[in-house]
Parts: C-alpha cells; sequence; structure tokens
C-alpha cells in the first residue's frame, strides 16, 4: 500500500516539477529550488513508506516528469508562431 501512495505522490510531483517553466537568468534558482524540494519529499516518501515506496516514487516522478515535458513540447511546437519559438 506504500508503494501506491509513493507512486500517487511521484505524478503528482513529476507533473509539477514539469509544469515550473526555468526562465532566463533564473535557471540556477529554479533548479536548486527543484532539487532541494524533490530531496525533501523524497525523504518524507522514505521515511513513511520505506524504500518500496521511495522506488515507486522516484519512478513515478521519472515517468510523470517525461510525459508532461513531451506533451508541453508538442504544444509548443504545434501552437507558437514561428518567431516565438525558444
Amino acid at each position: 500500500m506504500a508503494a501506491l501512495g509513493g507512486m500517487g505522490i511521484g505524478l503528482v510531483w513529476g507533473w509539477v516539477a514539469a509544469t515550473v517553466d526555468v526562465f532566463r537568468g533564473r535557471q540556477l534558482v529554479d533548479v536548486v529550488s527543484l532539487s532541494v524540494a524533490l530531496a525533501i519529499v523524497s525523504l518524507l516518501v522514505l521515511a513513511l513508506g520505506g524504500r518500496p515506496a521511495l522506488t515507486a516514487y522516484l519512478g513515478a516522478t521519472f515517468v510523470s516528469f517525461l510525459a508532461h515535458s513531451g506533451w508541453k513540447a508538442a504544444l509548443r511546437t504545434r501552437f507558437e508562431a514561428p518567431t516565438e519559438r525558444r
């Protein structure tokens, strides 16, 4: 049951982490703050659910992050004007 809870938290956290856009000039702050938050949540999942929950959490976070990032990239290429693309 703890692994399912870790997976649920990971799906939400991966989605949230992928919604953060890294702005020019704030890249270091954004990356560091996301890394610190990921470490804190990982420690909480490990403390509350153990290693199986942590493994499920990290796997679900990775999959969710990749899915959301890919979806955002597809939307950008489809709906942005050619001059707006990064």
